[in-house]
C-alpha cells in the first residue's frame, strides 16, 4: 500500500513504499472462500491524518478527505498565487500562505536612488527615490549629494562655475584641483533670455565657453486684439488692446479677433420732440437731455400753454373771460380780462382841469421830491406813470419823476435823441401821464389837435389816448430827433394846458345882482421855477373892436366885476410870473 503524507503543513512526495503484512486472528474459520477484515497499522504510519469512526482529522491543507478501509484519503491543496514576490506554503491550521515578507531581498539593486519593489508579474521593479533624497555618488569631489529623481545620485562638483557651456572637472586624486574646458560647440544651454531658442535653433553652446541665443521666439498669436510682445523674464506675453476712445458719444466700440477694433454705434440723443429742448451729447457721460420749452402766460389775461412737439411752439390760451387784470390805467375800475384783453371800466367823468408840466416839476426840487402847498408826488403816481408809457417803463418812485424833470436841463443843442427838444418832450409826457393818472383828464377825452406836423405821422388823433401813444411812441425810440420830439412836445403840451381839449381856466359866473363873476387857476411856468404874483383884469364890450380896458390888478384868483349893465361883456386875465 502506497501512503501521501502530509506533516506539519508540507506535501512531502512517496518517498518510500510501506509494506505491511496482515494477521489472521482467527485462522480456525480459514478457508478458500473465509472473508476477513484487515487491520491496519495506526494511522497507516502517518501522524497527521486520523481515521476513526468519525471520519478523517480535518486538515487546511486537504480536501475532499475520506476513509477508505481504514486509510484516509485526501486530495492536496495546491498553494500558488503566481506571484514571483511570494514563497507559498501551506500551515494545517491556516491554509495556504503567500509570505511577501523576503521580496525586497530579492529585489536590492542597491542603489540608494531606488526603492526595491517586487511587481506580481513583472517580479522586481525599482523606482526612482524623489529628487529631495539625500545619498551619496562615492565622490569627494562634490558637496549636497541627492537623487535627481531618476534614480541617480550626484552632488555639486566644487568646482562648479555656473556655466553651461564648461565642462567642470574635479581631479579625486589632487586633492580635487579644478579645471574647465569649454563644452562641444552646439551643447545645449539657456541665455536666460526666454525670447530666444525656439524651433530649429535653440540656445547653444559656442565652443568657446558661452551660451548663444537661438531663433527668437515668434509670439504672435493670431488675434488682432492683443499686442504681442515677449519679455525675457516672463516670454510671450499677450496685452490686450484698449478699443474705447473714451468717447461715449461714439458708442461702445469692440474688438473683432480678426481685423481689430471696431467702432460703436455714434449715440442718437435727439429724441424727436422740439419741446424738451435740443439735446447734446457729453464726450463722457453720454446724452444730455435739452432744455425743456417753458410755455408761461404772456401776460395776466392769458394762462400757461403748451408745446407743440414738432414745431416747439407755444400756444397762448385766454385767461377765463373775467379773471381780474390791471390795464395799467389808474382811471380804470374794475378791469377784468375778456377774450384775453384786460379791459378797464373807465372812472374818469370828471371835468377836464389839466395841469402844466411846470405845476409837476413845482413838486421836485433839484431831482427830488418836495411838496408844494397840500399837493405831493406819490408812489401811485410814479407805477401808474410806469405801467401807462414805454418811454417811462420802469419808473416806481416819486424821485424817479423827478430825475426825469431834472434832466431837461441836460439836453444837447445838436439834432439827436438828448437834444434840448427832446428833453422838453420828456417832461410834457410826464405831465400828460400825471394828468391822466390823476384824472385831472379822461383818457378818453376828446382832443382837437392844433400841431400842425405830427400829421407826417399818418395819424389821426381825437383822443387823449391816441395823442399819449403818439407821444410815447416818439419818445421811447432811440432814433428820436429834434423834428419828432418837437412833434411830441406839441401833442403833449396842448393836453396839459388845456388848449387841445379846449380847457379854458378862466370861467365866468353870473353872481348876485346882475353881476360877473370871473374865476381862474394859477398859472406855472413850464419849467416849474415860478408862479403868478399879479393878476390884471381886461374888459371890453362883446364883439365890438375895442381895445381891452383894465379894470384892476389883484393877487387873488377871483374878481367880482360889480358893473350893472345891459351890455355883453368879454374878459381877459394876464399876469406876472415872478421866477
Amino acid at each position: 500500500q502506497v501512503n501521501n503524507c502530509i506533516g506539519d503543513g508540507v506535501l512531502i512526495e512517496n518517498t518510500a513504499l510501506l509494506f505491511q503484512v496482515s494477521t489472521d486472528p482467527d485462522p480456525s474459520n480459514d478457508q478458500a472462500t473465509a472473508s476477513f477484515t484487515t487491520v491496519a497499522a495506526a494511522n497507516n504510519g502517518c501522524t497527521d491524518i486520523i481515521c476513526n469512526a468519525a471520519g478523517c482529522i480535518a486538515n487546511l491543507c486537504t480536501n475532499n478527505d475520506h476513509c477508505d478501509a481504514g486509510v484516509c484519503v485526501t486530495d492536496v491543496v495546491v498553494c500558488n498565487d503566481n506571484s514571483l514576490c511570494t514563497d507559498d506554503s501551506c500551515s494545517s491550521a491556516t491554509g495556504c500562505v503567500f509570505d511577501s515578507s523576503n521580496a525586497g531581498d530579492l529585489c536590492d539593486d542597491s542603489n540608494a536612488c531606488t526603492t526595491n519593489a517586487c511587481d506580481p508579474v513583472l517580479f522586481c521593479i525599482f523606482p526612482s527615490e524623489p529628487s529631495s533624497t539625500t545619498c551619496n555618488d562615492g565622490l569627494a569631489c562634490t558637496t549636497s549629494d541627492h537623487c535627481d529623481g531618476a534614480g541617480t545620485c550626484g552632488g555639486s562638483s566644487v568646482c562648479d562655475d555656473f556655466n553651461a557651456c564648461t565642462d567642470d572637472f574635479a581631479d579625486e586624486a589632487n586633492a580635487c584641483a579644478c579645471s574647465y574646458a569649454p563644452s562641444v560647440a552646439g551643447s545645449a544651454c539657456s541665455d536666460n533670455d526666454a525670447c530666444t531658442g525656439t524651433g530649429a535653433a535653440e540656445d547653444a553652446c559656442n565652443g568657446a565657453g558661452a551660451c548663444v541665443g537661438g531663433q527668437a521666439v515668434a509670439c504672435d498669436d493670431g488675434n488682432a486684439c492683443t499686442t504681442d510682445t515677449c519679455d525675457a523674464v516672463l516670454g510671450c506675453v499677450y496685452t490686450a488692446i484698449t478699443c474705447d476712445d473714451g468717447n461715449a458719444c461714439n458708442g461702445v466700440e469692440s474688438c473683432d479677433t480678426a481685423t481689430g477694433c471696431v467702432a460703436g454705434t455714434p449715440l442718437v440723443c435727439d429724441d424727436g420732440n422740439v419741446c424738451t429742448g435740443v439735446e447734446t451729447c457729453d464726450s463722457v457721460t453720454g446724452c444730455v437731455a435739452g432744455t425743456p420749452v417753458v410755455c408761461s402766460a404772456s401776460d395776466q389775461c392769458h394762462v400757461a400753454g403748451t408745446c407743440n412737439p414738432g414745431t416747439g411752439l407755444c400756444n397762448n390760451p385766454n385767461a377765463a373771460d373775467g379773471t381780474t387784470c390791471n390795464d395799467g390805467d389808474a382811471g380804470t375800475d374794475p378791469d377784468a380780462c375778456q377774450a384775453g384783453t384786460c379791459v378797464g371800466t373807465s372812472l374818469c367823468n370828471v371835468q377836464p382841469k389839466p395841469k402844466s408840466s411846470g405845476y409837476f416839476k413845482k413838486l421836485c426840487k433839484q431831482g427830488v421830491p418836495k411838496p408844494s402847498h397840500t399837493d405831493a408826488l406819490t408812489a401811485a403816481d410814479a407805477l401808474c406813470v410806469g405801467q401807462l408809457t414805454a418811454t417811462f417803463a420802469g419808473i416806481s418812485t416819486p424821485t424817479d419823476i423827478c430825475e426825469v424833470f431834472d434832466s431837461a436841463g441836460s439836453g444837447h443843442d445838436s439834432d439827436g435823441p438828448n437834444s434840448k427838444e427832446c428833453q422838453k418832450a420828456e417832461d410834457e409826457l410826464m405831465g400828460l401821464a400825471l394828468n391822466i393818472c390823476r384824472q385831472n383828464i379822461c383818457i378818453d377825452q376828446e382832443v382837437d389837435s392844433g400841431c400842425s406836423s405830427h400829421d407826417s405821422h399818418d395819424r389821426v388823433l381825437t383822443t387823449v389816448s391816441a395823442s399819449l401813444a403818439t407821444t410815447d411812441a416818439i419818445l421811447s425810440d432811440p432814433a428820436r430827433n429834434r423834428t419828432v420830439c418837437k412833434d411830441a412836445k406839441c401833442l403833449a403840451k396842448e393836453i396839459n394846458n388845456g388848449k387841445g381839449i379846449h380847457h379854458v381856466s378862466l370861467t365866468l359866473s353870473k353872481a348876485t345882482g346882475n353881476k360877473s363873476r370871473l374865476t381862474w387857476e394859477s398859472p406855472v411856468m413850464d419849467d416849474g421855477s415860478g408862479e403868478a404874483s399879479m393878476y390884471t383884469i381886461w374888459r371890453r364890450q362883446l364883439n365890438a373892436d375895442a381895445a381891452f380896458t383894465k379894470l384892476t390888478d389883484t393877487t387873488a384868483l377871483t374878481y367880482l366885476d360889480n358893473t350893472v349893465s345891459t351890455l355883453n361883456f368879454e374878459y381877459e386875465v394876464t399876469f406876472t410870473i415872478e421866477p
